[in-house]
């Protein structure tokens, strides 16, 4: 159906085109002009016509959704990229915002993670908390590992990490819903 329109719009225009360059024109420049104009409609109606497509398909979706929701449908959560929420979550990347003697605040944008909407969490730390952090080039060299670039040999504290890093952090325990959990370990990478 859409090659078949684009086909006949494309004949229409051809059909135009060659009855005006035999009859109205003798001139190249006005030749060319001509073409020029006749294949920026082809696009413009196509452009349309993929337009009413897509809008028709986004309208079906909808009336899918309301119909589902009115037959007591229970729908997946998604983040706002479409991606659906697991029913567990390890991890969350975001930026720290507020750092205390023993956790960190993190903002976590919802396109970065699981997550419906953007949230801020509380990590909290301890002797057991693995944390690193590498200042490291944007590409790696042949032969480079990201260990290479660790910041104090392997061996990052708390004090390493600023505001405004942008961290992930890891447990070992399912923090889906949850604003307060234990890190077992924090990464932050920083690129030079």
């Amino acid at each position: 159906m859409r090659t078949g329109y684009i086909f006949a719009v494309a004949v229409v225009c051809g059909i135009i085109n060659l009855w005006y360059n035999k009859f109205i024109m003798n001139d190249k420049k006005k030749i060319i002009l001509w073409l020029i104009l006749m294949l920026g409609l082809i696009i413009i109606l196509s452009l349309i016509y993929y337009g009413r497509i897509i809008r028709l398909k986004e309208d079906r979706r909808w009336a899918e959704r309301e119909a589902a929701l009115e037959h007591g449908a229970i729908l997946k959560k998604t983040n706002p990229l479409g991606i659906e929420i697991p029913a567990e979550v390890y991890y969350y990347t975001g930026t720290i915002k507020k750092k205390t003697g023993g956790s960190l605040t993190i903002s976590a944008a919802a396109a970065d993670n699981f997550l419906v909407a953007d949230q801020e969490f509380i990590a909290r730390i301890d002797e057991n908390t693995r944390m690193l952090k590498y200042k490291m080039p944007i590409y790696l060299k042949p032969g480079e590992s990201p260990k290479d670039y660790a910041v104090g040999d392997g061996k990052t504290t708390l004090a390493d990490f600023k505001v405004g890093d942008r961290v992930t952090v890891y447990t070992s325990l399912n923090i889906k819903d949850k604003s307060e959990f234990m890190a077992s370990e924090i990464r932050a990478v920083e690129y030079k």
